[in-house]
């Protein structure tokens, strides 16, 4: 609010607000005019670039700036890790959070049975025997890993429907709760030590967790920093880290849901936290305030993907008719992304 409120907040929406305007007399002349929104299965606004072009200096996988000349940060160009230098990172937008982690998932698992399948034929001489064998590697075994784990504090989105620890309505079969911070516990610690135990108490009931579960589990969902289910708490960085290591051990996806913490809202210079603790998640998500509050938008962005998806022409499942086409809501969102850096601390 402090950031897009007053003046600044009417910088942000005045390209949208000069653009519908151009758009509304043309329609009072009962002239042509171009799209405020473009259904998903006829095309693609415009201002989609331009969104792409203004989210790519974000990306949370880019190492994080070490130093800053004026409100200026160093070129973001150089910071570009080889792997990313291909434009694999791949993009779902969508009109809620909740979406927008389902997209993540929905993602992460293609991905999954993907490159499964793609290890499998590279190793297949010329039979069909390891596809059919109850052993074999390959869709059949990734398949099973088709669960989802969840923090026992999480929110992903309405209990009822969405990812999460709570199911108010009916139980969910395709996640699985894992041991996590809760901030009950940690308002009681008295001493480092206290602090240093309850963490390796809980690293130790995870791994057991893992042990027990990793060959269901296809992608584990963190949330940086909690919303209100946990008072919008922190995980502890060197836990955090330490939890996505060993999930990535097990040959898990990593999704962190940063529709709470991120746009900057951590209080680092970066747009995501998971570039400012360099948490390296295959899939990261974002919501609500790259919107400015005024349009719904959000979106899931992966690592990876975007040619694995092209060559098996596989696309996302969990998509709206108008997901990503309001050219409102893409202006305003573009216009964020530049405005951000300038109130970085």
């Amino acid at each position: 609010s402090e950031c897009f409120s007053g003046s600044n907040l009417h910088k942000v929406l005045q390209p949208g607000f000069e653009y519908e305007a151009k758009v509304m007399q043309q329609l009072l002349q009962g002239n042509a005019a171009a799209p405020l929104s473009i259904h998903t299965s006829a095309g693609v606004t415009k201002f989609l670039e331009e969104f792409i072009d203004a989210l790519e200096p974000h990306l949370p996988w880019r190492r994080k700036p070490t130093q800053k000349t004026g409100t200026k940060q160093d070129d973001p160009t150089q910071k570009v890790p080889a792997e990313l230098q291909t434009n694999d990172w791949c993009l779902s937008l969508q009109l809620e959070g909740a979406s927008a982690v389902w997209a993540g998932v929905d993602m992460l698992l293609q991905m999954s049975m993907l490159e499964e399948q793609a290890d499998e034929d590279e190793n297949d001489d010329s039979t069909t025997t390891t596809t059919t064998t109850s052993t074999a590697k390959g869709p059949q075994t990734n398949r099973k890993r088709t669960k989802v784990a969840v923090a026992g504090t999480s929110y992903h989105g309405p209990p009822s429907t969405s990812f999460g620890a709570k199911a108010p309505l009916w139980t969910k079969p395709h996640q699985l709760t894992y041991p996590a911070p809760r901030v009950q516990d940690m308002e009681n610690f008295e001493t480092e030590d206290d602090k240093v135990a309850y963490e390796e108490e809980l690293y130790e009931q995870f791994s057991t967790f893992l042990e027990q579960h990793a060959h269901q589990v296809g992608v584990i969902l963190f949330e940086p920093q909690w919303g209100s289910s946990q008072a919008a708490m922190p995980w502890p960085k060197d836990l955090l880290q330490r939890y996505i290591s060993l999930s990535k051990k097990h040959g898990i996806k990593v999704l962190c849901d940063e529709i709470m913490c991120g746009l900057g809202r951590h209080g680092h210079e970066t747009l995501f936290v998971s570039q400012a603790w360099e948490l390296d998640p295959d899939c990261v998500t974002f919501g609500k305030a790259i919107g400015a509050g005024v349009y719904p938008i959000s979106g899931a962005i992966t690592k990876h993907g975007r040619m694995l998806f092209g060559q098996h022409g596989a696309s996302v499942m969990q998509s709206h008719t108008y997901s990503g086409s309001s050219a409102r809501a893409l202006m305003a969102a573009t216009q964020v992304l530049k405005e951000l850096p300038m109130w970085f601390p």
